[in-house]
């Protein structure tokens, strides 16, 4: 009897160790999340001019090789105002490296000069609509940003054209993962699409997009919609995984516009749909005849997700304890 108490005491010593170190991970984790973070004590950045870049005194002077620089903040909002709104400039400007929670918006870009405004690497979650709103605005580039439970949308571009948005991740979002109505000749690439509410991705009213090499899974709705009046998009090389979730799936895409291409026209390749039984074409909702003619085997993007370090601890550590208590189990059937 005494071993067995003894045993019971190193499993539960060995769980609360376990514990420990598992909350020391979790603050390393949310440490490394904003490198030298400033706590911005307003809960909002508001810039409607050039000269606000200099009068809240940014570095950088807004030229291409030296843009004005709005590095590791973290606001949080009030709610009433986005947490970074920047309109009506001509100068080049980088958002990077910031953390933004409980604004209308994460940030709202509006009418700012072509080829200016670059935004990087941002952790933007917890926003009143959309994670990022861009309008009236001409080849921006939206990189490597975070956009999780913001209530509507994770990004939504409106009235922009040439914009590049790749390498991002739009998760858990009431409404969609993208949004881009009244645009044209968007790249949307190497993204990460999962668990929102309606599209991965949706397109308004928008023609002569491509998108191409995303992960769109677990969406309740179609993985890709293209609307009515959104003709002559490139969808191709895309990874669909369990999208449609309502109901009978149908398909995974669904294309209502005209000459909406599901295939790379020069490779001849299309896309990954994890509900492809093998044979033939892939049928897309929708438009009438409308598929992808040539569906892949197996898995292309290379954007999987991975499974977290932390969620391997866990792992790790369920499995010793219940190692654990199944060895007390086996040791007292022996006694």
């Amino acid at each position: 009897m005494k071993k067995i108490n003894t045993l019971k005491i190193l499993v539960l010593l060995f769980a609360s160790f376990l514990v420990l170190n598992l909350n020391s991970v979790n603050n390393l984790i949310a440490e490394s999340q904003i490198e030298n973070p400033i706590d911005f004590s307003s809960s909002s950045i508001q810039i409607e001019s050039d000269q606000d870049f200099i009068d809240l005194d940014f570095p950088g002077s807004g030229t291409e090789s030296d843009p004005y620089v709005i590095e590791n903040y973290q606001i949080v909002g009030d709610g009433i105002n986005s947490g970074i709104e920047i309109s009506n400039t001509t100068k080049h400007f980088l958002i990077k490296n910031c953390t933004i929670k409980y604004g209308l918006n994460g940030m709202f870009i509006e009418d700012v000069a072509p080829g200016t405004a670059q935004i990087l690497e941002n952790n933007i979650t917890k926003n009143g609509k959309m994670g990022i709103w861009i309008e009236s605005t001409i080849e921006a580039h939206i990189a490597k940003n975070e956009f999780i439970e913001n209530f509507i949308t994770g990004i939504r571009l409106e009235n922009c054209s040439g914009c590049t948005i790749e390498e991002n991740i739009c998760k858990d979002h009431t409404g969609d993962g993208i949004l881009f109505a009244n645009s044209e000749a968007l790249l949307i690439t190497k993204n990460i699409f999962i668990d929102n509410v309606n599209y991965g991705i949706k397109s308004w009213v928008s023609s002569e997009n491509t998108i191409c090499y995303n992960y769109i899974a677990d969406q309740k709705d179609f993985g890709v919609y293209l609307d009515g009046k959104s003709d002559n998009n490139s969808v191709h090389h895309n990874d669909f995984c369990d999208n449609f979730l309502r109901g009978d799936r149908i398909s995974q895409g669904c294309s209502l516009g005209e000459n909406n291409i599901w295939y790379d026209t020069e490779l001849s390749e299309g896309n990954y749909w994890n509900d492809y039984i093998g044979k033939g074409e892939y049928s897309i909702a929708g438009e009438e005849h409308c598929c992808d003619p040539f569906p892949l085997g197996e898995v292309v993007s290379g954007l999987v997700p991975e499974e977290s370090e932390e969620t391997s601890f866990l792992s790790i550590t369920g499995l010793l304890i219940l190692l654990g208590l199944v060895s007390i189990a086996v040791y007292r059937k022996r006694m």
